[in-house]
C-alpha cells in the first residue's frame, strides 16, 4: 500500500519515514478537494495518537503530479527494526514469551487508539514493527481509511483479505472490535504457523471468514493452546459483541 522512503527533515534534526500513496484519478476539481479536506482530517486524528506502540505521524499532504493524479504522502517517525511479517518470513517465532509480549503491546497501543475514537482498519504482520530494542509499533494507522476512500471509486479491494473481519467482509460499520478480530488472526497465525482461514479464490476465502469457524489451534504446549484458544475463539467470533 503505497511506497515508503527514509527521509531526513532539516529543520528539526531528524530521520523520518516518509510513505507516498497513488490516489486514484479525479477529474472533477471539486470532488478532488472535497476528498483531500476529508482524508486530511482523518490522517490528523491518526496524528493525535501519541502512544509508545504507535508510529507517531508528524505531517499529512499532497502533490499533483499531473493533471489529475494526486499523491498524498504522511511524515511519519523513522523505526529501525524489521516487521513481524519479515521475522515470519523466515522463522516461526518459537519464544512464546516474547511473542505473547509483542501480542500484548500490540493490544496495548491499539486499545489507546480506540479510546481516543480511531480505528486501524489493516492490521496485520506487514503493519506490526519490531524495533531494535525489542518494542512493538503498530504503523500505518489513517492509511487504510485513506486508500479506501480512492479504492471504493474504482472498485479495488483494500489490502490482503486473511485479516479482514466478517463485519469488514459485509461492508458493515466498523469499531475497534475489527482491530480486534485482525490481532487475534495475527496471533493464530505467529503461534500456529498458518492463518485460520486459507482457499484458492478470493470468493472462497471471505466466504469462509464469514460463515466458518477458524480451525482448533495446534501448538507443541497443549497449556498454551488452553488459554489462548478460548480468547481467540471469541476475539474471532462473526458476530463482534
Amino acid at each position: 500500500m503505497g511506497i515508503v522512503y527514509r527521509g531526513f527533515d532539516p529543520l528539526i534534526q531528524r530521520d523520518v519515514a516518509l510513505k507516498t500513496i497513488k490516489l486514484y484519478d479525479i477529474s472533477d476539481e471539486s470532488e478532488r478537494r472535497h476528498m483531500q479536506d476529508r482524508l486530511a482530517r482523518e490522517a490528523q486524528s491518526a496524528g493525535r495518537l501519541s502512544h509508545p506502540n504507535i508510529v507517531t505521524i508528524y505531517q499529512v499532504g499532497y502533490a499533483e503530479m499531473r493533471p489529475n493524479e494526486v499523491v498524498a504522502y504522511i511524515a511519519m517517525e523513522y523505526v529501525p527494526g524489521r516487521t513481524l511479517a519479515a521475522v515470519m518470513e523466515k522463522t516461526r517465532p518459537g519464544n512464546h514469551g516474547l511473542v505473547l509480549k509483542l501480542l500484548r503491546q500490540t493490544a496495548e497501543g491499539l486499545d489507546y487508539a480506540h479510546s481516543q475514537g480511531v480505528i486501524h482498519r489493516d492490521v496485520k504482520p506487514a503493519n506490526l514493527l519490531i524495533t531494535s530494542d525489542g518494542r512493538l509499533k503498530i504503523t500505518d494507522f489513517g492509511v487504510a481509511k485513506l486508500v479506501s476512500h480512492t479504492m471504493t471509486m474504482t472498485g479495488t479491494v483494500l489490502g490482503s483479505p486473511f485479516y479482514m473481519s466478517p463485519e469488514q467482509i459485509r461492508a458493515d460499520r466498523v469499531d475497534g472490535r475489527s482491530d480486534q478480530y485482525a490481532l487475534a488472526v495475527v496471533a493464530y497465525e505467529v503461534f500456529g504457523g498458518r492463518k485460520p482461514f486459507q482457499a484458492e479464490t478470493l470468493s472462497a476465502l471471505v466466504y469462509k471468514i464469514a460463515h466458518e469457524e477458524a480451525p482448533g489451534l495446534e501448538l507443541d504446549s497443549a497449556a498454551l493452546a488452553g488459554r489462548l484458544s478460548p480468547i481467540l475463539k471469541r476475539a474471532m467470533a462473526k458476530e463482534p459483541e
